[in-house]
């Protein structure tokens, strides 16, 4: 088990790209806990997919949060957790970001545990789950509306140590 520092990941990550890119970092992120690199190397491919896929003029927008417990999804997945981390992706451009999204997932080891979405409603929510794991480790929602596309990586926190910023 190793610790993920998502702030410091965003930074580095971000100042990578080379189309434009807007960052929202909470100002006091914690570092939790992840079995191994999966995690960042995950959220450097979905930010490289976005940037490549959005119209060159648009900032991909990135905004990561702090959620409570989100119980009606803990519940629908069997995922327990201290709290979860929010990463939202947003960007101007062609579609085609979940079948991608799910090739990177898949890539790097994360298994689709359930697909979920509706006929022609351009949203669509996935639990992956790492390696034969039974339990998903990963919520995946996106939703994409003509050339306006987003979507989330709900990742689930179940202990923490906080991070305070000097």
């Amino acid at each position: 088990m190793r610790e993920m520092d998502l702030t410091h990941l965003m930074q580095g990550l971000v100042a990578g790209i080379g189309s434009p890119v807007h960052l929202s970092l909470p100002p006091n992120l914690s570092r939790f806990p992840w079995q191994d690199r999966s995690l960042e190397a995950l959220i450097e491919r979905f930010l490289h997919r976005a940037s490549s896929i959005s119209q060159p003029a648009r900032p991909v927008r990135i905004a990561v949060r702090r959620k409570a417990k989100m119980p009606d999804l803990e519940k629908f997945f069997g995922i327990p957790s201290s709290y979860w981390i929010q990463l939202r992706i947003q960007w101007r451009g062609s579609a085609g970001f979940d079948g991608g999204a799910r090739r990177i997932l898949e890539d790097l080891g994360y298994r689709c545990e359930e697909w979920v979405g509706v006929e022609d409603s351009g949203q669509q929510l996935a639990a992956f789950c790492l390696g034969t794991g039974k339990e998903p480790k990963l919520v995946f929602w996106t939703d994409s509306r003509r050339e306006s596309h987003k979507c989330d990586l709900l990742i689930p926190v179940s202990r923490f140590s906080a991070v305070v910023r000097q």
